[in-house]
């Protein structure tokens, strides 16, 4: 399998060393790694906002202009699923402040050709725990892209156009609210309402006449489907 890599370290030595080290790393555990390599975060950061796509980032900590941990939660908020994303660096001090951003690993420079193979392995394992976990394709006003089923919130109707909410933002589809329950139903959406299609997975309670989510959206409920959706999601904590 191919896997599509971005490495950040603003040392042109360093980041020709890392890439190195790390492309030799995927070909021991016989997978080929393609990877694209950044002397600036924000050039990175720029590159993700204009459509490029990466499995799994590296980034240096002590980055100029905007620092590693700080491009690492943005790339975390704007994918809609989460990333293989891994610190290199020697600021053994700030480590902890990594974990918001959760991390795979957090290798030390001074040690990364002994450590480089470990989190290449713990990359992998979290590349094809992705691929198994719940997945749905959507064709959207972007074209055809992957969700994770836990990050759709809901998905809402309205003039004949339907908005796929997920945590990290929304997206556009012609496919009929009919279509998408049809594909949705069976992996634990709930339709509250005609306009309405909830994933149990973020259901935080059932009101009278709303369903309120564990992020703090209230979507509405229809009177007559409450005892429907009270019964399946009760189906579904099962």
């Amino acid at each position: 399998m191919v896997y599509r890599l971005a490495v950040c370290d603003d040392l042109p030595g360093t980041l020709s060393f890392l890439s190195c080290a790390i492309e030799k790393s995927f070909a021991r555990h016989k997978q080929l790694a393609i990877i694209d390599t950044y002397q600036s975060s924000t050039e990175l950061w720029r590159a993700v906002l204009h459509g490029k796509q990466y499995d799994a980032y590296f980034l240096d900590i002590d980055i100029p202009e905007l620092g590693g941990i700080e491009l690492g939660e943005k790339l975390q908020k704007h994918h809609d699923t989460p990333r293989a994303l891994i610190y290199i660096s020697n600021r053994e001090d700030r480590v902890f402040e990594t974990f918001r951003t959760s991390p795979l690993r957090f290798v030390r420079k001074r040690n990364f050709a002994d450590e480089v193979d470990d989190a290449v392995r713990a990359v992998l394992d979290f590349l094809s725990r992705s691929v198994r976990e719940g997945v749905v394709s959507v064709d959207t006003d972007a074209g055809l892209i992957s969700l994770r089923l836990q990050n759709i919130l809901y998905v809402e109707s309205f003039n004949k156009v339907q908005q796929i909410v997920t945590t990290a933002g929304s997206h556009r589809t012609a496919s009929t609210m009919e279509a998408l329950e049809q594909q949705l139903s069976e992996k634990g959406f709930i339709r509250t309402h005609r306009g309405y299609l909830v994933n149990c997975r973020h259901i935080y309670r059932i009101e009278q006449d709303c369903v309120l989510l564990d992020q703090g959206e209230q979507v509405p409920m229809s009177r007559l489907r409450r005892q429907e959706v009270k019964s399946a999601f009760q189906r579904w904590i099962q």
